[in-house]
């Protein structure tokens, strides 16, 4: 490893801003010399790398919308694969975002720079063909999860199970009730989490349902505090209108959405990397993601798993109740919902099979253990 190693980072989501965050935290502990460039979002920046672009602040999904924004993306590859072969930093870490990282990493192959893959792309729901491609790409693929080692060990890639940081969050965070309190709930007030996602697009698709659903939850058990977070100001300001109309005693917070899965009895989460940090942090939860018809069906034909929601992909079985596609109806969120918030059987079977599959998982340090390959793996 170089004494003063520069790594470039790409982040697109927000997801992976924070996850590029922890490990350049981290990697400036193992090597105080390092320096970090790259594309990623706010968190990224607080931790010290220089951007070259805010990639994570807004993500986009969906064919048109990607389709919209091509020529940017198509630009922003070509600045950044010149940058790169200008700048030869002695390691690359594209985290997640396949669609971007992957078509980068195949154009700079044979450039000698090294790329040190954080977060693999669900090669194991669909397209699995995409591992054989990827190993001559990439010099080495960091996984969060064990089942995914295989994977990319068959392939003949060198691959690494690391962890992931968000088991390490629960740990910390502030007084639940100071937090509680500036909320706005009351003591002993129990909390609901409503998470829609954190893109634009999600929450169209998702909130309002999730409202509806919470609306017939809260006819069944009254009395209960709604808190939805939201990942910035811009998304807040999208929820607050929709809550705005509904009945329930809510508030809508910028960020914390920690702070929220933390409190929460229960929530209902839009299906996403919020199910696994939800599901870090034990509160019950039912996974939801509102599709059309067509795209259900294209999915369930191309998806080669069972369940959407990962802490089911982990269980192998449906741990936590799921609502995609043509299953997405309010009553039938709202019946499994009050049976996970009410004290009974059903709700201490969730809380101990929870238990028992963090016990299976989570690997505590996913941070600093992601830091030191990328650093083993600079030129």
């Amino acid at each position: 490893m170089p004494a003063a190693p520069r790594l470039f980072l790409i982040a697109g989501e927000p997801s992976g801003d924070r996850l590029g965050a922890g490990l350049i935290q981290e990697a400036r502990r193992l090597a105080p010399g390092a320096r970090f460039t790259g594309l990623g979002g706010a968190e990224m920046r607080d931790a010290g790398c220089d951007l070259l672009a805010d990639l994570a602040r807004e993500p986009v999904m969906g064919v048109a919308r990607v389709l919209a924004r091509l020529p940017y993306f198509l630009r922003l590859g070509r600045d950044t694969e010149k940058f790169l072969l200008r700048e030869r930093p002695d390691v690359v870490v594209p985290i997640d975002y396949p669609g971007f990282n992957l078509r980068l990493a195949a154009r700079m192959r044979g450039s000698g720079v090294p790329f040190c893959y954080y977060v693999s792309p669900q090669v194991w729901a669909w397209k699995r063909g995409r591992v054989r491609a990827m190993a001559r790409v990439l010099d080495k693929m960091l996984v969060l999860f064990p089942f995914e080692v295989p994977i990319y060990r068959a392939a003949g890639l060198p691959v690494e199970w690391v962890g992931h940081p968000i088991f390490d969050a629960p740990a910390a965070g502030p007084d639940d009730a100071a937090f509680l309190a500036l909320a706005g709930a009351r003591p002993g007030q129990r909390v609901i989490g409503v998470l829609p996602g954190s893109r634009p697009q999600e929450i169209d698709r998702n909130l309002d349902t999730m409202i509806r659903a919470a609306e017939r939850l809260d006819a069944r058990i009254p009395g209960m505090k709604y808190l939805c977070p939201a990942a910035h100001a811009a998304l807040a300001a999208q929820i607050r209108p929709r809550l705005a109309r509904s009945r329930l005693d809510h508030a809508v917070l910028a960020g914390r959405a920690h702070d929220v899965m933390r409190a929460a009895r229960f929530c209902f989460v839009t299906s996403g990397t919020a199910t696994l940090e939800t599901f870090a942090f034990g509160a019950p939860m039912t996974i939801h993601y509102r599709v059309s018809r067509l795209t259900e069906a294209l999915g369930r034909r191309l998806i080669a798993t069972r369940h959407i929601g990962m802490v089911n992909i982990l269980a192998g079985r449906e741990l936590v109740p799921e609502f995609f596609g043509s299953r997405h109806s309010p009553d039938a969120m709202a019946a499994a919902a009050a049976a996970l918030v009410e004290d009974g059987p059903r709700r201490e079977a969730a809380l101990a099979a929870m238990r028992a599959l963090r016990r299976r998982v989570a690997l505590p340090g996913a941070s600093a253990r992601a830091a030191r390959a990328v650093l083993e793996t600079a030129r």
